[in-house]
């Protein structure tokens, strides 16, 4: 996925989930949208680097959106609207290598009136449907990446429907996305989100695939890499 042009700052503080103050290279104090609700763990200590991509269109509170965040051992993605374009590109691309046989992706799937997944996929042979929720993650500790960062309720939902869907015979699978280059493997968080992480267990007991991918990443582009041993 190729990024648009990104300007530098330096991150004063976060004031909330949705917005933080930054410095550009001009002095200039500037209140920039912050596109992930996480804790962004390792990626939003005041003084870091970070870089925003500019929008000058009407409607806009904010002109500026945060992208990137310069890590001591990596550039990391934050904004999580970009996640599942990166992984479409991948699963398009066959970088993601585990939906060989599924040749349509169609994306945002309404399962009931309170849930959505982020991709159905079709086989070419008439299979089963192969439904994909993806996960963004941007916690890494010493070398294993980790999800999620803050309690998820919301994920915890998402893995009970993709364990109901297994048990009605589809294919299902999580994936999550390492926008970053310093994770080797990749563990659930235990330690922030306990229920969480017995749910992803019950998913990979009942069938559902538990999968994980880093990615390259400069100021340019971001696209997925290699996929990470996952352990439970």
């Amino acid at each position: 996925m190729e990024l648009p042009p990104l300007s530098r700052a330096r991150l004063v503080r976060r004031r909330n989930r949705f917005v933080a103050e930054a410095d550009l290279d001009d002095g200039t104090r500037e209140t920039v949208y912050c596109p992930n609700t996480g804790r962004m763990l390792g990626c939003s200590e005041p003084g870091s680097s970070i870089f925003l991509s500019k929008h000058d269109g009407s409607g806009r509170k904010h002109r500026f959106t945060w992208e990137l965040t310069q890590a001591e051992t990596s550039l990391v993605g934050v904004n999580t609207a970009r996640t599942n374009a990166i992984v479409r590109e991948g699963i398009e691309t066959g970088k993601i290598i585990n939906f060989g046989e599924y040749v349509r992706s169609r994306p945002e799937v309404k399962l009931n009136a309170k849930t959505r997944l982020d991709f159905r996929l079709e086989s070419s042979d008439g299979g089963p449907s192969f439904f994909l929720e993806v996960k963004n993650c941007t916690l890494v500790r010493d070398g294993v990446a980790s999800f999620p960062d803050a309690v998820s309720k919301r994920g915890t939902k998402h893995l009970q429907e993709l364990i109901a869907l297994a048990e009605c015979g589809y294919r299902a699978a999580v994936l999550f996305l390492v926008q970053r280059t310093d994770a080797e493997c990749f563990v659930p968080a235990r330690d922030i989100d306990p229920e969480y992480s017995l749910w992803l267990d019950r998913a990979a007991s009942a069938g559902v695939d538990v999968l994980c991918y880093d990615v390259c990443i400069d100021l340019e582009r971001i696209e997925v890499n290699n996929e990470l041993p996952v352990y439970q």
